[in-house]
C-alpha cells in the first residue's frame, strides 16, 4: 500500500508517494542530490530549478546509454545462441 514519503534533495523537501521502504528512497534523494552538486559546479547563481533539470537530464541521459549498451547486448547475446544452437543441431545430425 502506497504511503506518503518526505524526503530532502539538498535544501529541498518534498513528499511523494511510495510503497519502498524508506532507506531505498533516501539513496534515491541522494542520488539526485548528489547529481544537481555536480552538474552545477561552476553556475554561480542557478536557481534549484534549474539544477534539478540539468540532474533530470543527466540522469536521463545516463538512462539511454544505458539501455542502448543493453539492446546491444541482447542482440549480441541473440546472435550468440543462434550460433550455439545451429552448432547443436549440427552435431546431433
Amino acid at each position: 500500500m502506497s504511503r506518503e514519503v518526505r524526503l530532502k534533495i539538498g535544501s529541498q523537501e518534498i513528499t511523494v508517494r511510495s510503497d519502498e521502504d524508506n532507506e531505498y528512497l533516501d539513496s534515491l534523494a541522494a542520488f539526485v542530490a548528489q547529481r544537481m552538486n555536480k552538474v552545477g559546479r561552476g553556475q554561480d547563481g542557478s536557481t534549484t530549478l534549474s539544477l534539478a533539470l540539468a540532474a533530470a537530464l543527466s540522469i536521463a541521459d545516463d538512462l539511454q546509454r544505458l539501455q542502448q549498451a543493453t539492446e546491444g547486448l541482447d542482440s549480441e547475446l541473440d546472435g550468440a545462441s543462434e550460433a550455439i544452437e545451429s552448432l547443436l543441431s549440427a552435431d546431433q545430425s
